[in-house]
């Protein structure tokens, strides 16, 4: 806190300018303009006033030996008594004085000298004092302040000697000065009138002129508002710097701005207490230290308005105001802030190079004679305190005064708490009443200082004040305090204003930029009784600005307060994160935790670094700076890292919290086992490991054959099962490893043997349906080593190769067979075969299915056969191959292809040419060419025999197995001797009509003219010719049906010819078909017919045949007017017929 001295009431104070006039000797002034000469030219020293003063020899002019010129001033004392020569200077208006001479000696001896002095008014001061100097010398001096516009100014020369010829001369002495001078007119003052003025603030212009430029101005004014007779004394000075408003710093105007800058008085009489120095002392007033004055006998009325004057020590280095505390009676001790005391004023910073200056708090009590709220006591105390000051450098100074007899000054050190007693008052004081009415004056005057540093005032302007206008005291803000920061919620507050003419007001609040510009109004109407107004600071952009309350009354007199120092709105988190080499999540194996931070925000205030284990904190480390740190030695277990951000304003952000798990202990291994051992081969064994660990267990691998296998957890158990299908019989060495959440890595060795393999084969259809075979394994040796019959079969075998026959039990598969089997691993293997009815008219389909992912037992697919026993009805039929079948709705995808003709009830065995052919079908059919003869004899050169085919006139002919359009096998003639050739074969189309003729051809072409392929039939009388063709590279087909004679013809025949003359010329015909449709039948007349179906007939319903009704009770024998027994060589199909029944032999065919 700082402490001003003060008194009650107004100040008669008094500036007294005394002006001295003092003469050296007898002698008038010598002439000063700025430049002095000696004047020894004239050969005579009263030009220039010089006084001559010796004991016996004096100075003289002389033209023996000047420097320049023809005279200088030469001394032989002789006597050593001395001679000196001296003139007096007026200096006034002048500064920057300047001496300078040439000076010289001879036969001086020890003690002897010249010497030059200057007089300050006082005392003299020598300049110089030389021995010896042996020829003229130049000697220059600058002399101090004290010789500035000093009309006292004297200088002399002295020079003391003992003998004759011993002398001192001197030429060319000079005095240097610059003249001071400004000029003050046309003076104004806004407002002209203060009786009007409400703002606090006067603006006065002056016109200052002056001929070297004006450096610098200051307006200076009297801080008390006494009643100035005679001048303003020094302490109760203010001023303020005046700005250059216009023109230049040679001819302008100077504007000065007083703000706070007076005392105005109340309307009502004014108690004064004037208070004469009697002893003197300060008090430092800082932070904790307070400072109480006790006044009795003060009076207590109503309406009355008081007045303290404070000599206050000036501190340019003070950060905040002085606030002042009025307590009645009742107060004793404690914190000013409450009941007893009332807030009335603060005192602000001076700034002026004055050694103190005075200055005014005015209060006045209401109606009720009370201040904001206290009641006014006779006995009362005035307190000071100082916030925000720690050290007595800086404090306040307020200078006590012993005052009226009864009163005490004490001292708190402990912010009210106790009081100790500075000092009692003496009794010389003097106590006087004044009503000066409209008698005050606001006094001030200018200042200038010119380019050349010569300053002067202006003469005193004063204006008369008249009582009754005053404003609101100052509102002293508390909250933001300078320099700190806020955010969120700013609760602004300050100690209240109070008006000494008992006048309603309001406060306006402003906020601010931090030059002082207005921003933004924050409450423009608060109400007087009200100290603290709350703001949303997020309403403003981060920034710094200050805060201005004005308390303004009904008649718009306004006081305010604007903080000094800004204050900072942020609302931004700041920003943090983990960088560089900081830990990440995890797990390690070492004891220590790095961690690297990097953080910003305008408003940096400090990081800090948070470490946590399971049961708290370990440590935190803080820095005002990006910083890092190493935590080492750190024992096992789990740490959370985080760091936290805090910034000036109390924004709070944090990186997020890493967690990391230290464990530098290998886990262990405590059991590992391998059951059953020794296990089959094709069986799973199963690998066990108990592993534990201090902190986790993160893995357990299995490794077999250098493969790592991942075992599943169940507590501290860790299984794996492994399927040893594809193992040698063999003892194998098998390794567990260990893997903590740190890494730490352990294993151990075990083993387990093998041996032998496990095959599993079993038969399925579409419909995923297992059914009964008999399995028959063959050995290498022709053994046979299993033969059962059952749904599935399990066979543990030893490594070797084995012959597969499988079974199927009522099904027309007869034998799936699977030649030399690799068994050097386990196998297990689902066959899928199927015997079914297809959509497409086909009286039988055999489906078998080798492209099964888990068919993977068959590494030569030549050595995989099937065989099938063909359906026994008829003696025309043809099996067709489908090679894209659908196994899931069992119908063929693609294209049915004729692949050979069949015969009732005899067995097929096909190797497996490749796996596209799941698919067989019996088919209807007149004939098919049986070119592929035996299936198991791709090669034979008479297999087509059996089907009829007869050679005419020669040549080769041969099933080919080089070159076919489809199936194994196709027909070819060569080397006919360049005859022609045929090949013929008789099939009866008895009882068929639209007899269709299909088949492919092609040959090698290279024929010669004249030689051709060709394809006729035969109608019983002629041969029709229906392909003549030669050089035919590509397969092509003839598909047609015949003309009609081609019907139910028993001597229908087909005749394949070829005419050709060498090896190398082929003919080719495949896929020869021939097809029909059955002739219908119709029934007239009535009765019954007597029907034998030896087959087995299927019944799909009762029917009623033109009338008559036939019972059809089930199978066997029933009578009607015919008895029809062979029944399989109707071959009657088609639906044309109106007259169908609905019988049909399993076999195929209809009855009507």
């Amino acid at each position: 806190m700082k402490k001003k001295y003060f008194f009650f009431g107004i100040f008669g104070l008094f500036i007294l300018l005394v002006i001295f006039n003092f003469v050296y000797g007898a002698n008038s002034l010598s002439s000063f303009d700025g430049i002095f000469t000696e004047g020894f030219e004239s050969n005579n020293f009263s030009i220039n006033n010089w006084t001559l003063s010796a004991t016996t020899f004096n100075w003289t002019i002389s033209t023996t030996n000047p420097y320049s010129g023809n005279y200088y001033a030469l001394v032989e004392p002789k006597d050593g008594s001395g001679s000196v020569l001296q003139t007096d200077l007026d200096t006034s208006n002048y500064m920057n004085i300047n001496i300078s001479f040439y000076a010289y000696t001879s036969g001086l001896d020890t003690n002897e000298y010249i010497a030059a002095d200057w007089y300050n008014g006082t005392s003299w001061i020598n300049l110089m004092q030389v021995e010896d100097i042996a020829s003229y010398t130049f000697y220059n001096y600058s002399l101090p302040a004290s010789a500035n516009n000093n009309s006292n100014f004297k200088i002399r020369f002295r020079c003391f000697a003992g003998s004759p010829n011993e002398i001192c001369a001197l030429d060319n002495i000079q005095v240097l000065g610059n003249k001071m001078y400004s000029s003050f007119s046309n003076w104004n003052k806004t407002p002209s009138d203060l009786n009007t003025s409400v703002s606090g603030n006067i603006l006065v212009n002056v016109s200052i002129n002056d001929s070297n430029g004006v450096s610098n101005s200051r307006l200076y004014y009297n801080n008390s508002g006494d009643l100035i007779s005679a001048g303003i004394s020094s302490q109760d000075l203010g001023y303020v710097n005046m700005t250059l408003i216009s023109g230049t710093n040679f001819s302008g105007v100077w504007q000065g701005n007083l703000s706070h800058w007076f005392y105005r008085p109340a309307k009502y009489n004014l108690f004064i207490k004037d208070i004469e120095d009697v002893n003197v002392s300060y008090q430092n007033i800082y932070n904790g230290i307070l400072m109480k004055v006790n006044f009795t006998g003060i009076p207590v009325n109503s309406n009355l308005s008081y007045r303290i004057d404070f000599y206050i020590l000036n501190e340019s280095s003070l950060s905040d105001d002085c606030s002042v505390y009025y307590c009645n009676s009742s107060y004793n001790s404690g914190d000013p802030i409450n009941n007893n005391c009332s807030y009335i004023g603060g005192l602000e910073i001076l700034s002026p190079t004055l050694v103190y200056g005075r200055k005014a708090l005015s209060f006045s009590l209401d109606n009720n004679s009370q201040t904001n709220s206290v009641i006014a006591t006779s006995n009362i105390s005035i307190i000071f305190e100082a916030n925000h000051i720690n050290n007595t450098n800086d404090s306040w100074k307020i200078r006590e005064q012993n005052i009226t007899s009864g009163g005490h000054t004490y001292v708190s050190t402990n912010n009210g708490t106790s009081w100790d007693l500075k000092n009692d008052w003496e009794s010389d004081v003097h106590i006087h009443w004044y009503d000066f009415a409209n008698n005050q004056q606001f006094q001030y005057w200018a200042w200038a200082n010119n380019s050349l540093n010569n300053s002067i005032n202006s003469t005193l302007q004063y204006d008369v004040w008249e009582m009754g206008s005053d404003p609101p005291s100052k509102p002293s803000i508390t909250i933001p305090e300078g320099y700190n920061h806020y955010k969120g919620i700013l609760n602004i507050t300050w100690l209240s204003s109070n008006d000494p003419n008992g006048d309603a007001f309001t406060y306006n609040i402003s906020l601010l930029n931090e030059d002082g510009t207005f921003n933004k109004t924050i409450n423009g109407s608060v109400n007087q009784n009200l100290n603290s107004h709350i703001y949303n600071t997020s309403l403003s952009l981060d920034g710094r600005y200050k805060i201005k309350i004005e308390a303004c009354d009904i008649n718009n007199n306004c006081n305010f307060d604007t903080m000094i120092y800004y204050f900072t709105i942020d609302n931004t988190l700041p920003q943090i994160q983990f960088i560089d080499s900081t830990i990440s999540t995890g797990n390690y194996s070492f004891n220590y935790i790095f961690a690297n931070v990097s953080a910003y925000d305008a408003n940096f205030d400090n990081i800090t670094i948070y470490l946590y284990n399971s049961t708290g904190l370990v440590f935190s480390n803080s820095s005002n700076l990006n910083f890092s740190v190493n935590y080492t030695d750190l024992s096992n277990g789990i740490y959370s890292l985080n760091a936290t951000i805090f910034d000036l304003a109390g924004n709070v952000n944090q990186t997020e919290t890493r967690t990391i798990i230290l464990d530098n202990i290998l886990p262990v291994i405590n059991s590992i086992n391998a059951t059953p051992n020794p296990v089959k081969s094709g069986q799973n064994i199963i690998i066990t490991a108990n592993v534990t660990d201090s902190i986790y267990v993160d893995s357990v691998l299995f490794n077999l054959n250098g493969v790592n296998y991942t075992m599943i957890r169940f507590g501290e158990i860790w299984n794996y099962s492994y399927n040893t299908t594809g193992l040698e019989v063999l003892i194998y060495n098998y390794t567990i490893y260990a893997n903590d959440s740190s890494n730490n890595l352990i294993s151990s060795i075990g083993n387990f043997s093998v041996e032998g393999y496990f095959v599993n084969i079993s038969i399925q259809n579409s419909s995923n349906a297992l059914f009964n075979f008999t399995c028959l394994i063959i050995n290498s040796t022709g053994e046979i080593i299993h033969n059962d019959t059952g749904m599935s079969h399990t066979i543990n075998l030893t490594k070797g190769f084995y012959e597969f026959r499988l079974i199927p039990i009522n099904y027309s598969f007869k034998e799936i067979k699977f030649q030399e089997i690799n068994v050097s691993k386990s196998l297990s293997q689902i066959i899928d075969i199927e015997n079914s009815v297809d959509n497409f008219g086909y009286n039988k389909l055999y489906s078998f299915n080798p492209l099964l992912d888990n068919l993977t037992f068959i590494e030569n697919q030549s050595n995989l056969t099937i065989t099938f026993t063909a359906s026994n009805i008829t003696n025309n039929k043809i099996l067709y191959k489908c090679g894209d079948w659908n196994w899931t709705n069992q119908n063929c995808s693609g294209t049915w292809v004729p692949i050979q003709g069949i015969f009732p009830g005899e067995d097929y065995t096909f190797v497996m040419d490749n796996l596209s052919d799941p698919g067989l079908a019996e088919g209807n059919g007149t004939f098919f060419e049986g070119f592929e003869g035996t299936q198991a004899d791709n090669q034979s050169t008479v297999g087509y025999d059996n089907a009829g085919w007869t050679i005419i006139d020669g040549g080769i002919w041969n099933p080919n197995d080089n070159d076919q359009f489809a199936g194994v096998q196709s027909l070819s003639a060569k080397n006919t001797g360049g005859i022609f050739a045929w090949n013929e074969i008789n099939v009866s189309t008895q009882n068929y009509s639209n007899v269709s003729l299909s088949i492919y051809y092609k040959d090698s072409n290279n024929f010669e003219v004249g030689e051709f392929l060709s394809v006729d039939w035969y109608n019983g009388t002629t041969w029709i010719n229906e392909v003549n063709v030669s050089n035919v590279a590509t397969y092509t087909l003839f598909n047609q049906t015949l003309s009609t004679n081609a019907a139910n013809n028993s001597n229908f025949k087909i005749r394949l010819g070829c005419k050709n003359n060498a090896a190398n010329e082929f003919c080719y015909w495949d896929n020869v078909q021939i097809t029909g449709q059955t002739s219908t039948c119709t029934y007239s007349g009535s009765g019954n017919w007597l029907v034998s179906c030896s087959d087995n007939c299927l019944i799909t319903s009762n029917v009623n045949l033109l009338g008559n009704n036939i019972s059809i009770t089930g199978t066997g024998t029933f009578s009607t007017t015919a008895n029809i027994t062979n029944f399989k060589q109707l071959f009657i199909a088609g639906t044309s017929s109106t007259n169908r029944c609905q019988v049909y032999c399993s076999g195929g065919g209809c009855f009507k």
